[in-house]
């Protein structure tokens, strides 16, 4: 799980599906540790998603990326077509291997 922060941070590597793995994911859940605040850049979580997935040199394990998010990156507005160039580099790198998900949540005002 990876923080979209100006920098990057993970927030959870390699973690094998497990009670501890889900424990995890539901102090997320109450906020416990993470709460959603500031911008959301795509930029620098790309690049570490790219980072964590290399772990991973097994040819035949699928990989999953998944985007949550108001979908709106903070990103400045130049870098919107680098983003889309790093998403297909990424597709390109691990092909049929890698799915990627996006889940955006905003209230209904926000453009």
């Amino acid at each position: 799980i990876v923080a979209m922060k100006e920098e990057a941070e993970v927030i959870i590597k390699c973690e094998p599906t497990s009670w501890t793995l889900y424990n995890k994911l539901i102090e997320l859940r109450e906020w416990r540790k993470l709460k959603p605040s500031g911008h959301g850049f795509y930029l620098p979580a790309i690049a570490k998603a790219e980072e964590l997935l290399t772990y991973n040199t097994s040819a035949s394990c699928a990989l999953s990326l998944l985007f949550f998010s108001d979908g709106k990156p903070s990103d400045p507005k130049p870098d919107h077509p680098v983003i889309v160039s790093n998403m297909g580099k990424l597709a390109s790198k691990f092909g049929r291997r890698l799915s990627v998900s996006c889940i955006g949540m905003a209230e209904k005002s926000a453009d």
